[in-house]
């Protein structure tokens, strides 16, 4: 039985079958795949779903609790909106790219790890382009700049996801004596007392 479905799904599998629909089907998926989505996650329970394991590294798919559960559900219903206002675009690659990337902006919602936001968040990036490119060739600028942007926020990311997987624990300890400077616990579940200046210049 299964306990939970990501709703992610069902914009990337809307956006395979749209391109093999007629006309009147297609308009009854834009405005179903987000109703539907809205109205699952309305009944969804708290939990982690879609666990994974990737070189030694569990991957969370589906984090589900109540801040997800509120975003997920006004991306939900931004994505109904947005799939009404466009019942009347006729180009079947600008619609597949909107269900890519409505599909991926869940996928991050939900991610319980870095590494499925990270890849969500660069599905994004580049369905997103596209969304901008089907505006006609005077938007090819813009699409690139777009594109850069989006690069450049990925990287950085992924040097924040590095950074934090490799030295949580100290980058915690740290910051905890620059913000709180009492006692706390770190991402490791490690109780630290207050943290002496002699760690923040230790190289080691």
């Amino acid at each position: 039985m299964i306990e939970w479905f990501h709703p992610g799904v069902l914009f990337f599998a809307a956006a395979i079958v749209f391109p093999f629909l007629k006309d009147q089907p297609r308009r009854i998926l834009q405005w179903g795949t987000p109703l539907i989505a809205f109205l699952s996650l309305l009944a969804s329970p708290e939990g982690n779903y879609g666990l994974f394991s990737l070189m030694g590294k569990q991957m969370v798919f589906g984090r589900v609790d109540k801040l997800s559960l509120l975003f997920g559900t006004v991306f939900s219903l931004s994505t109904f909106i947005g799939m009404i206002y466009a019942l009347r675009v006729n180009q079947k690659g600008e619609m597949i790219a909107a269900f890519v990337y409505a599909g991926s902006a869940l996928g991050a919602v939900f991610a319980g790890d870095l590494l499925s936001l990270f890849l969500f968040w660069e599905i994004m990036a580049f369905s997103s382009v596209f969304l901008v490119w089907y505006a006609g060739p005077d938007a090819w600028g813009a699409g690139m700049r777009y594109l850069m942007v989006h690069i450049f926020g990925g990287v950085c990311l992924l040097i924040g996801i590095v950074l934090y997987v490799s030295n949580a624990d100290r980058g915690a300890y740290v910051l905890a004596h620059c913000f709180i400077g009492r006692g706390y616990r770190t991402p490791t579940g490690v109780f630290r007392s207050r943290p002496s200046l002699d760690f923040v210049g230790d190289s080691h």
